[in-house]
């Protein structure tokens, strides 16, 4: 169970950095044979956890609209983890 677990914790990373390098939600889907839907509700979920860290948010407050997205925590921490370094990356790259 625990080997599966984090076959899907991989895709869902996945999906978001295959969105982040401009990859259409079908291409992505195709990429780690997830449905379309699952691909979509991924990068939804990523794109909300980015604009509550742009508002400088806790990290109690960021994880309320990601447990009633139905992630796991697990799943929770590298989507938040994942958010804050893609939101640092935008801010070195404005600032440069």
């Amino acid at each position: 169970m625990q080997k599966h677990r984090g076959g899907i914790l991989s895709r869902c990373v996945q999906a978001v950095g295959f969105y982040l390098k401009r990859f259409t939600f079908t291409q992505v889907r195709l990429r780690i044979h997830r449905a379309l839907l699952a691909v979509a509700n991924q990068v939804v979920t990523f794109a909300m956890a980015v604009a509550l860290t742009r508002k400088s948010r806790s990290a109690v407050e960021l994880q309320r609209p990601l447990a009633l997205a139905r992630q796991s925590q697990t799943l929770q921490a590298r989507t938040l983890r994942l958010a804050v370094v893609y939101t640092n990356q935008q801010k070195m790259q404005q600032q440069s």
